[in-house]
């Protein structure tokens, strides 16, 4: 089942890599809660899950993980062809 993020918390600094928690929702269930990034990013690899965002016009936005050269990976969003921030334009708690 896709989960749409909704919102996001970050330490350390504002970039992708900064982020550290996320709140997602099940929209066929309506089901939502928080969960740490490695189980998203386990969810997305692992699971073979799909994550959205909804953004501003309300169409949904593909959250997908990156795998740098080095450094741990994070997730980022994935449209027109090409990787956005869209994540960090979620709400923060």
């Amino acid at each position: 089942m896709p989960i749409v993020i909704t919102a996001i918390r970050m330490e350390g600094g504002e970039t992708d890599l900064d982020i550290t928690q996320l709140w997602w929702q099940n929209p066929a269930t309506g089901y939502s809660d928080c969960s740490a990034l490695e189980t998203i990013i386990s969810y997305i690899e692992d699971l073979k899950g799909k994550a959205y965002v909804r953004d501003d016009d309300g169409y949904f936005v593909r959250v997908g993980v990156v795998v740098p050269e080095s450094g741990p990976k994070f997730l980022s969003t994935y449209g027109d062809r090409e990787w956005t921030d869209h994540l960090l334009c979620l709400p923060r708690r």
